[in-house]
């Protein structure tokens, strides 16, 4: 089965290998993994659109048109193949090409299914480990 997820890297050597980046001035807490996926945001009554540009333990990046503000709460869905739902807090904005956001998950099964995630991204195991299986599906559990 396909996945909706597009992984990236830039640079050569360990940073090629690892698909996160390195910047001796980044001051993150935790490896960012160059990501693309496509994100469904409930904000209020408005349902949104973003593209997940970057990705890591602790938040990501959403490219955005239009941005909620700093602080903002908001529930959104990572377009995988079950898509995963995550809880998101705005942190900073970049005006013009989205917003940075801490993330939290409703649920065990959710942490469970981003950790795989985290680790496809360092190339630990296979994309094919990020397919749910059959009880992971039942209710409740997504």
């Amino acid at each position: 089965m396909a996945h909706s997820i597009d992984v990236y890297s830039q640079g050569t050597g360990d940073q090629l290998k690892s698909n996160h980046t390195t910047d001796s001035n980044d001051r993150r807490m935790a490896p960012r993994y160059c990501f693309y996926a496509d994100l469904e945001i409930d904000w209020g009554s408005k349902a949104l659109w973003g593209r997940v540009r970057d990705i890591s333990r602790k938040g990501m990046f959403i490219e955005i048109a239009e941005c909620p503000w700093v602080n903002a709460r908001f529930s959104a869905r990572l377009a995988l193949d079950v898509p995963l739902p995550v809880e998101c807090v705005v942190r900073w904005i970049v005006p013009g090409r989205g917003i940075g956001v801490t993330i939290a998950f409703p649920n065990s099964e959710g942490v469970k299914r981003f950790e795989t995630l985290l680790r496809v991204l360092r190339n630990e195991v296979s994309p094919v480990e990020l397919e749910p299986t059959t009880s992971d599906l039942s209710v409740g559990a997504i």
